[in-house]
């Protein structure tokens, strides 16, 4: 524990500190030109996939294990005789619906989060949203936005009806 040991012990620091600055600014780089291109950054939600493409640059393609369960589930809600806890019975239960297995989790039954999740997610019609901005997307959109927004209406109608019966419950 010399000065010179100190010394070089702090040039060390400081090129790791370096390094990993240059590695930041080099990930930040690499997902802002991912977004530009069309292609959100991260792991694909649920319907979907990443497919490693050539020139490492990675797309979302549609699941077709799952994806047409999944737009199944967007119809048994767009019918309007379903609610979200009713389509999750009916996917987990009838149809045996499997979330996507990865090395650490995954593959259980759908969660009714997971579904709220999905039905309020832009990704599903065509966007998605990188540093609070809406962005278009080129994947396969699972729904139009009509169609969406169909659903948004129905989930609110439904939490607003339900919020009027316990009103009414803690009144009397």
């Amino acid at each position: 524990n010399n000065s010179v040991d100190r010394l070089m012990s702090g040039i060390d620091m400081l090129f790791a500190r370096k390094y990993i600055d240059d590695l930041s600014d080099n990930v930040k780089r690499g997902m802002k030109a991912k977004v530009e291109m069309g292609w959100m950054p991260g792991r694909a939600p649920l319907g979907y996939l990443n497919k490693h493409g050539r020139n490492n640059i990675n797309t979302i393609i549609p699941d077709p294990a799952r994806f047409k369960l999944l737009r199944k589930m967007w119809d048994l809600m767009l019918s309007g005789n379903c609610s979200v806890p009713q389509v999750l019975d009916i996917a987990n239960n009838k149809w045996g619906f499997k979330t996507r297995k990865t090395r650490n989790m995954g593959g259980t039954p759908l969660s009714q989060s997971q579904l709220y999740k999905m039905f309020n997610d832009s990704f599903y019609y065509g966007q998605f949203s990188y540093n609070s901005e809406l962005r278009n997307g080129k994947h396969k959109p699972m729904v139009t936005f009509e169609e969406y927004e169909n659903v948004q209406q129905f989930i609110q109608s439904r939490e607003k009806q339900k919020t009027e019966k316990q009103d009414r419950k803690s009144v009397v």
